[in-house]
């Protein structure tokens, strides 16, 4: 891998915690993929298998969080752009600290693992 890989890769933000519930770490990273960057998990439970949270089109200003537990309205429920679908949460309760991502002043949205997947909540945008 040439120095300039090394370093881009080392640029990128990371993360480590329980993101699944499971009380191992799990480690949260940004990558490279096709001209963007996805945010992945890799789990403990499943080493060697990324999770994809989520793909990410502008990497610069991007963060990776954790967001405490508690009740947090969702960007539809505040009355930000489009109201809330039939389907849409109008809030995320969090009983455990939650993988949190986003653009630094701009948005942040929750990870939250469902026992298959992670599903992504926007509590600001």
């Amino acid at each position: 891998m040439s120095a300039l890989l090394i370093a881009l890769a080392a640029a990128l933000p990371s993360l480590a915690g329980d993101f699944d519930g499971d009380g191992k770490a799990d480690q949260a990273r940004l990558e490279p993929r096709g001209g963007a960057h996805v945010l992945v998990v890799e789990r403990a439970a499943a080493p060697g298998k990324p999770e994809t949270v989520t793909m990410v089109a502008d990497a610069s200003g991007f963060f990776i969080a954790t967001q405490p537990p508690g009740a947090y309205p969702t960007t539809c429920a505040k009355d930000v752009g489009a109201p809330c679908a039939a389907d849409e949460p109008r809030k995320v309760e969090l009983k455990a600290p939650a993988l949190a991502f986003g653009a630094e002043e701009a948005s942040l949205a929750v990870a939250v693992w469902t026992g298959e997947r992670f599903a992504v909540t926007w509590l600001n945008d």
